[in-house]
């Protein structure tokens, strides 16, 4: 199950790929995004995802940029996550 951060004027939203078919047609135009669209997001982000490691810590983040929308993948950094914190 694939989890994305689709950053929207009101900050970062969490989607998971199994909620797609939950998510309203009136949410959809507060992210400014079509469901169409947005499914084909998540098969981009399969596809990026092939090519992580497990052990790699990412997150995929997807943002409109200049009218398009970008998957790209975000490292996590440990002063972002406590649980990693003072970990060598």
């Amino acid at each position: 199950m694939l989890t994305l951060e689709l950053m929207t004027d009101d900050g970062p939203i969490v989607i998971r790929e199994d909620d797609l078919a939950e998510i309203t047609e009136a949410e959809l135009r507060i992210f400014r995004i079509s469901r169409q669209k947005l499914e084909h997001l998540f098969d981009e982000c399969d596809e990026l995802m092939c090519s992580v490691h497990p052990s790699e810590r990412v997150r995929l983040c997807v943002a409109e940029k200049n009218g398009n929308w970008v998957v790209r993948l975000v490292r996590h950094y440990e002063l972002t996550e406590p649980l990693m914190a003072g970990r060598a």
